[in-house]
Parts: C-alpha cells; structure tokens; sequence
C-alpha cells in the first residue's frame, strides 16, 4: 500500500510541474507577443500631404431678383409678379431652360413708422423680394444673361458663383499629388534618422474642397451692356494622412 501511495505522490508531483512548466512557457509568449506589438507600433512615420489642381469652370450660379416697395401691399405684388415675369421670359428666351431657374426667396417685410405724438409705430408700406438662382451651363453667355435681367427689370443682382461640374477626375488627381507629396515628407523625416525602407502602412482621406470663385453684386456695373465677367480658375484640392512602418 505504501507503495502504491508513493507512487500516486509522484504522479501528481510530475503532473503539477508539467503544468507550472506549461503556465511559464505561456506567460513568455504572452509577454514577448505584447513586446513585439509595442515595437511594432512605435516604428511609423505619419506625415500629412496636400494636392490642388487648377482648372476652368465650366458652369455659373447667378442669383438675381426682383424688389418692389410701396403703401399696398397688393400693387407692390402685382409689380414684383410682372417685372419678374418679365426676367424669366428673357432668361427663357436666351437659351436658359425652366429647370435652370430656381425661386431661392420670397419674402414680404412691412415698413414702419414711429410717431412721436402718439408713441406707437405703424406700417407705412411694404417690401416684396423675390430671388432666383439661374444655373448657366454656358458661361461664355454670363455676361449677356446679366444685362437681360437687370433691362427686364431685376435690381439685385446678389453674387455670381462660377463651379465644375463633374469633379471626380480632378479630385482623384489631387489625391494621387496629396500621397506623393505625403511620401515625399515621410522619406524627409526617415532621412535625418537613417532611415530608408519606409513602407506604407495605412492611408486616411483627410478632406476635399472646391475653391469657387464668387463676384459681389456691389462691384459691378450692371448699368453698361455686355457686362465683362472674368471667370478665372478653380482649385479642387484633396488632403491625406498617411502612415508608413520602418524595421
């Protein structure tokens, strides 16, 4: 009997050792792996590239309308309705599809007057303003739409905005100059480290934007026929953050 206990001793002596020895092992691994990780992580280079590319507009945004004042409200309507029709129909009639032109406003403020005698205000008329936004898809014709409305009776001419259409191709252009130039800073940095073998590790789009170029109604002289407007160039830019690893 006492044999046999000896034995069952020994058994269970071996089999708690394997498994201290199983736990060690594991703990190592566990250990070595978070190290390798921490390495791992600390080896990159992020750097921020920028990309533009300019081009032509190829579409305008005019907004224009039509504002009337008066003591009835009703007259001061009908005259905003009438000179504003008169503005459609010369759009209409200069190639400017009805799809093309867009109410972006109407509004109907009273006036009012203070009297001193008796303390209290009261309307003394009214202001109707009706806005447009016309979409002009050849802008080489900007120039005449302008003088058509303003002699058909529109006296607010608020901003022309010139845009590109489709702006797919010129942004992924910029895109592909915002990751050369992002490499470009990352091998600058790894340079004055010694470091040459720089990979890319994981490439963020960071943002995009459209530069439109905008003329205010106050600079321009809306009196003279043939209106000079300058279109000059678009920038579609795109932004990246990329980060590259290093061994």
């Amino acid at each position: 009997m006492k044999s046999k206990r000896n034995v069952l001793i020994g058994a269970f002596a071996a089999a708690a050792l394997l498994l201290s020895t199983i736990a060690i092992t594991n703990n190592n691994v566990v250990e070595a792996n978070t190290s390798s990780t921490d390495v791992a992580e600390a080896r990159t280079i992020t750097a921020y590239g920028e990309g533009a590319i300019e081009a032509s507009p190829d579409v305008a945004y005019v907004s224009v309308g039509v504002i009337t004042e008066g003591k009835e409200l009703a007259k001061v309507q009908a005259e905003n309705a009438e000179k504003m029709t008169k503005v459609t129909t010369s759009l209409t009639n200069l190639g400017i599809k009805k799809e093309e032109i867009k109410t972006t406003s109407y509004s109907v403020n009273p006036k009012y007057v203070w009297d001193d005698k008796t303390g209290e205000s009261s309307i003394a008329g009214y202001t109707v303003s009706n806005i447009l936004e016309v979409t002009i898809n050849d802008i080489s014709k900007t120039g005449t739409i302008l003088d058509a409305v303003v002699a058909n009776g529109s006296n607010s001419v608020n901003s022309i905005r010139f845009g590109i259409k489709n702006q797919t191709d010129l942004y992924n252009k910029a895109l592909e100059i915002a990751v050369k130039d992002a490499k470009a800073k990352a091998e600058a940095m790894g340079k004055g480290l010694s470091i040459t073998n720089i990979q890319p590790y994981k490439i963020t789009e960071a943002s995009s934007r459209n530069t439109p170029v905008y003329f205010e109604s106050a600079a321009m002289d809306l009196a003279k026929s043939s209106t000079p407007i300058s279109e000059g160039q678009l920038k579609v830019s795109a932004s990246v953050s990329v980060e590259f690893s290093f061994k």
